[in-house]
């Protein structure tokens, strides 16, 4: 169980390194293509000071309620439902490598 605890350490982290591309990525987009919706998420960012609590949850809720099929862009689309996606799936793998540690204690 040690052996798996200490190489899932290392999945985690490139699992999250990826995820930081791929909002960088994401937010770049939509900075440059619909600034209207950026300014509205309060600026989202991943290295520039722009990311708080608030903002993570406004975010979290523009990928929820599906408000990007309102510009009709279909690669657009196909970005956010990749980014929700990766969302969720990083919250249940961050719970299960959470958990795994909590039962070795």
């Amino acid at each position: 169980m040690a052996k798996l605890i200490f190489y899932s350490q290392f999945v985690v982290l490139g699992v999250a390194c990826f995820g930081i591309g791929l909002h960088y990525a994401y937010f770049r987009t939509m900075r440059l293509r619909y600034p209207g919706c950026w300014d509205s998420l309060r600026r989202p960012s991943v290295f520039n000071g722009g990311w708080s609590l608030l903002t993570s949850l406004r975010v979290i809720r523009f990928l929820w309620r599906k408000d990007y099929q309102e510009f009709r862009d279909e690669q657009f689309n196909r970005f956010s439902r990749l980014v929700a996606g990766y969302n969720i799936l990083f919250l249940v793998l961050f719970v299960l490598f959470a958990g795994a540690v909590l039962v070795r204690l």
